[in-house]
């Protein structure tokens, strides 16, 4: 088997550039010669916590997404500065969005997307130390933004019956019940 790619990318052009986000077209050659046209997103990196306490309970954060016209209730996560390692934008996330101070444990990263959104994710489970009251941005203050606590068994049920409609929400809640019953 050759480690050469069947299809290599040749061209990129950036339709649109913002903030935390890109527009792409790669030019994809494949092995006939053809060169094909793929839009792609790329976003920064993601990182993401579901905090856990010494009885078993977790944190989650209800909100209104204006982009799916409802209330999401999902893990804590937010974007990666490029500046900052994934463990530094988590701890920052985690007192933003929960108030919490925590230990992390990495569970790896994830992909968004394997074709069209590409979006690395660093997933952590986070384990409580201390709890103070959250300083949600301006905006998910706007948002009704609200800190929930629950034994992980009622957030695998939300996982698992569709209420928690984030995909990385529901894969970190699923490989993080996975890694308690694991470890005990």
């Amino acid at each position: 088997m050759s480690d050469t790619p069947p299809i290599r990318i040749v061209r990129t052009d950036t339709m649109h550039e913002g903030a935390k986000l890109r527009v792409v077209v790669d030019h994809q050659q494949l092995p006939d010669g053809t060169v094909v046209a793929w839009e792609s997103v790329v976003h920064v990196d993601a990182v993401l916590a579901l905090p856990i306490d010494a009885d078993g309970g977790v944190y989650l954060v209800e909100q209104y997404r204006p982009q799916l016209g409802q209330r999401t209730v999902e893990v804590v996560g937010g974007g990666r500065e490029h500046s900052m390692t994934p463990e530094e934008a988590m701890h920052r996330e985690l007192l933003e969005e929960a108030g919490i101070v925590a230990t992390l444990r990495s569970l790896g990263t994830a992909q968004l997307g394997a074709s069209t959104i590409r979006c690395r994710a660093h997933l952590f489970l986070a384990h409580v130390e201390h709890v103070q009251p959250p300083e949600p941005e301006p905006f998910e203050r706007l948002m009704g933004h609200r800190v929930l606590h629950m034994p992980l068994a009622e957030a695998v049920e939300l996982a698992m019956g569709g209420a928690m409609v984030d995909s990385t929400s529901r894969l970190l809640v699923l490989l993080a019940a996975e890694h308690v019953r694991r470890s005990g």
